[in-house]
């Protein structure tokens, strides 16, 4: 068997708790869930499940992204936050976003 390291992480208690608990009642200890954690991250070379940001997050970094990429495009169409870049996108699907360039106002 190889040398076994230490791995000191920090996590919320309440979190650590209720895992614990879990553990406990697959007979495992935190130790020996976090060694399955790691060895199923090598099995699948990367994380074994998906890690998704939430909708607000996602809008946040789309209009920032658009922000940093399209500054001068994003002024043009009046875009100044991710509620305005989420009403773009609801106009587009509808398709709306046509005919309201086709007929300014």
């Amino acid at each position: 068997m190889a040398a076994t390291m230490n791995l000191n992480v920090r996590v919320d208690g309440e979190i650590k708790r209720r895992a614990d608990s879990i553990f406990a009642e697959l007979g495992l200890n935190t130790s020996a869930a976090v060694n399955i954690f790691l060895r199923y991250c090598v099995r699948c070379a990367g994380i074994p499940f998906d890690l998704r940001l939430d909708a607000s997050e996602a809008a946040r970094l789309a209009f920032q992204n658009a922000r940093e990429a399209f500054a001068g495009e994003a002024q043009r169409l009046g875009l100044r936050d991710e509620d305005d870049v989420t009403a773009l996108v609801d106009e587009i699907r509808a398709g709306l976003w046509e005919e309201r360039n086709a007929n300014p106002a």
